[in-house]
């Protein structure tokens, strides 16, 4: 399961380049902040806190999707026997053929 896992992260997972983007929002921040009179820096301070509310929300909704996911998985592993796909098809198809065998015999039996 380790394995597996671990390769999921390595074919999906791509690192964020966040402190580049970090340097770069710094040094734009600092640049306006400058430009700005002492009523336009309130502003762009409450736009900055703003955004960075947003951006923890939805840091703590990843968080819990992600946790609601391994615990759904956790689950699935967890039960005895395990959930097979290939069981329930056959199971699926074991009862679809006993229905048509069923009404091909009443059919056969009206008809004679």
């Amino acid at each position: 399961m380790y394995d597996y896992m671990r390769a999921l992260r390595n074919k999906f997972y791509t690192p964020p380049e966040s402190e580049k983007l970090r340097c770069e929002l710094d040094a734009v921040h600092a640049d306006l902040h400058e430009r700005l009179n002492r009523d336009e820096r309130k502003l762009l301070l409450r736009i900055t806190d703003l955004q960075s509310a947003i951006q923890d929300e939805a840091s703590l909704h990843s968080f819990f999707a992600g946790y609601k996911l391994a615990s759904g998985i956790h689950r699935e592993l967890a039960q005895e026997p395990s959930y097979s796909f290939d069981k329930d098809e056959e199971k699926t198809a074991e009862a679809l053929y006993q229905a048509e065998k069923k009404a091909a015999l009443e059919k056969e039996e009206s008809a004679g």
